[in-house]
């Protein structure tokens, strides 16, 4: 067991963060976002500034608080089923709907260089399922969530097994 330890204490971030990030502009609406995001099965998305540098997160709570604000206020917008386009749901546009009201501007990150212990510390601490990866300019280039920890986990446990059975240790 003591190998199963070690092998997952030298596990990077960057050995088991997604790649590929889709990120909004911080001056885009939540009615844009809504439809890529249905198209494309995304629930959530880092927000970045014109210089591309990492100020919020937005997900689909956002959108949930969004709507409720919206019939809180009768603002006019709503969430519905979209026949038109196939898509299940469509956001329809309200004034002042901008990303940058709606995200999440404490943004929990961490550098791929990082340890995968450390990165489930900090999800642990700050009760949260994902943590965006970035560079040390700030742009986001990955995602690591708790889905990964836990298959990095299974992966080292089932590679240490194996090779106890062939006699490897």
């Amino acid at each position: 067991m003591p190998h199963v330890i070690d092998r997952l204490a030298a596990l990077r971030v960057a050995d088991v963060m997604a790649r590929e990030v889709r990120t909004v502009g911080k001056n885009q609406t939540m009615s844009e976002i809504a439809a890529d995001w249905v198209e494309n099965g995304l629930s959530s998305a880092p927000v970045v500034d014109e210089l591309g540098h990492c100020v919020g997160v937005v997900s689909a709570s956002d959108f949930v608080k969004r709507e409720n604000r919206i019939q809180q206020s009768g603002d006019g917008g709503s969430a519905t089923s979209d026949e038109q386009t196939g898509h299940p749901y469509r956001c329809a546009p309200v004034a002042d709907d901008y990303v940058s009201h709606h995200m999440t501007d404490a943004v929990q990150t961490i550098h791929p260089a990082e340890s995968l212990l450390q990165a489930a510390r900090v999800m642990c601490a700050e009760h949260i399922h994902r943590l965006l990866v970035v560079d040390p300019q700030g742009h986001p280039v990955g995602v690591v969530s708790t889905m990964d920890v836990v298959a990095a986990t299974v992966n080292v446990v089932d590679e240490m097994d194996e090779e106890m059975q062939r006699g490897e240790s």
